[in-house]
């Protein structure tokens, strides 16, 4: 794994001190293709007598770009958060609408299963109603030819006493049979009189069970009626407010695009803010480079009679070797040093007799150390989070100077780190060299 470390950013300030030349600093920036983004590469040009106030002047700009960006960020994600408040009060109410919709459509199924019912029912008594009908004029026609019959009898023989002497004394019955038949023809007209009595009471029955069972399937077929419109109007509002939900997820997303842009360009201008910034320490450090190399060449400096030891009393693992090829492609750029995985607060010793040359104890952010071992080698310790020497000060061979740091979010980390480690570097003749060929395990 390659631990992302800042001191390439030093390493350019470095580099231009000692070579002592026209300065560009070019502050690589990921470029997001969109219009919040800052450019792909922001250039600051430094002139040759470096000046507190070309950094100044650059910072100034960069941090109202810096405000623009925050309100950009700002607005973008107020107009978000209205938006998936918004999002999320249609969803409720789609919810609540479908629960409705099932609701409904339970009930228009139970009411059409009792509307067929009482269709059928309907249907059942309007058949036995017409077969009652049937009967009654059955009966009714049979009745009267009955009745008939006997009025023409009673017309041919008379209705008197005499009569019926004449009857008997022309019929072959005697007279109990003839009697007899009379009764019978009673019985039978007075049974006839009564079952078309009771027929029609029955057919007015099934005239009112008939009106009922009309009047409730009426009734039944206006509640359906009413429940189809409703659940026309219903599927209505559930398809617009499922449209205005189509609508808010594509502003959500194209909000949430702009809040993503606008974070990101508002985090490459903090980088740039902060490589301007250690531009302006280096700056204020000496007005000129000129003197920074008085400074430097003030001390005498220790004479390394060997070569360096490993700053550190543990196992030594490389997680990113000097110009190490999946750094920078990782990274975007070269580098120079070489990092070793360490625990937070590992103690570091100098592989060297030396001469504190620069403490930059930098709070939360990227916190280094510079000894000078000899006249032209220097060694470089950066994410420290903690510097246990003073500037000046004559350090041995072996001495603890500083502790270990990198964690995100802690002393001296910085923001290009992405978890404990030490980043180391050496100097010779003024240029970066591989750590490697001068320290030894």
């Amino acid at each position: 794994m390659t631990f992302a470390s800042l001191g390439e950013h030093l390493n350019s300030l470095l580099e231009s001190f000692f070579e002592k030349g026209p300065q560009e600093i070019t502050i690589p920036v990921a470029d997001s293709g969109d219009e919040f983004s800052v450019a792909a590469e922001k250039k600051v040009d430094i002139p040759e007598e470096v000046t507190v106030s070309d950094f100044e002047k650059e910072i100034f700009a960069q941090e109202q770009e810096l405000d623009q960006f925050s309100l950009q960020t700002e607005l973008a994600r107020e107009d978000l958060s209205d938006i998936l408040k918004e999002k999320t009060s249609v969803e409720n109410q789609l919810f609540f609408l479908k629960q409705d919709e099932e609701l409904l459509q339970k009930k228009w199924q139970r009411l059409s299963l009792q509307r067929q019912e009482w269709q059928e029912k309907l249907e059942a008594i309007t058949r036995e109603k017409s077969e009652l009908r049937t009967r009654i004029r059955v009966e009714e026609r049979s009745f009267d030819v009955f009745l008939s019959k006997n009025f023409i009898q009673s017309q041919n023989f008379g209705i008197s006493q005499d009569s019926s002497i004449f009857r008997w004394l022309f019929s072959d019955k005697t007279v109990a049979e003839i009697l007899e038949s009379q009764s019978v023809q009673k019985q039978y007209e007075t049974d006839k009189r009564t079952r078309i009595s009771k027929l029609k009471e029955l057919k007015v029955e099934l005239d009112a069970k008939e009106k009922f069972a009309a009047n409730l399937y009426a009734r039944l077929e206006k509640l359906s009626h009413d429940m189809g419109t409703e659940q026309v109007a219903l599927r209505q509002l559930l398809d617009a407010q499922g449209r205005i939900q189509a609508r808010l997820e594509l502003s959500a997303g194209e909000r949430q695009a702009e809040l993503e842009a606008a974070e990101r360009a508002r985090r490459e201008s903090e980088v740039v803010l902060v490589h301007l910034r250690e531009g302006l320490d280096k700056a204020r450090e000496g007005e000129s480079l000129q003197g920074f190399w008085e400074e430097f060449g003030t001390p005498e400096p220790a004479v390394v009679t060997a070569g360096l030891d490993f700053p550190l009393k543990i196992e030594k693992y490389v997680t990113a070797k000097f110009r190490d090829p999946d750094y920078k492609v990782a990274m975007g750029r070269e580098h120079l040093g070489m990092d070793v995985r360490a625990p937070q607060g590992t103690p570091i010793y100098a592989p060297a007799d030396a001469i504190v040359r620069k403490v930059a104890s930098n709070g939360y952010q990227y916190s280094y150390l510079i000894l000078q071992h000899d006249e032209d080698l220097y060694t470089v310790y950066g994410h420290v989070s903690d510097i246990l020497v003073k500037k000046g000060q004559k350090v041995l061979r072996g001495e603890k100077i500083a502790l270990t740091g990198g964690t995100p979010g802690t002393p001296g980390a910085g923001y290009f780190t992405t978890g404990p480690h030490l980043h180391l570097e050496v100097f010779k003749d003024g240029k970066h060299v591989d750590p490697a060929d001068y320290i030894g395990a």
